[in-house]
């Protein structure tokens, strides 16, 4: 999966009221990818797993890992 803004990821994805901290740079865009495995995470457990990653590494969030995967 590959989400790419014109200029901040903040157009495209709602922050849901986390706080964001202060950051160096703003990214435009993120990439996120999953490998079928019949042991491994369920859908739910992946799709949380990309949206903590873009919510800590992309949008600087400042919320519970539970808050940033449910965005």
């Amino acid at each position: 999966m590959l989400l790419q803004a014109r200029e901040a990821m903040t157009e495209i994805a709602d922050r849901g009221g986390i706080r964001a901290l202060p950051a160096p740079y703003i990214l435009n865009e993120s990439a996120g990818y999953a490998i079928a495995d019949p042991d491994g995470e369920t859908a739910a457990e992946t799709a949380g797993r990309v949206m903590l990653d873009l919510s800590e590494r992309v949008l600087h969030l400042d919320g519970s890992s539970e808050e940033m995967v449910g965005l």
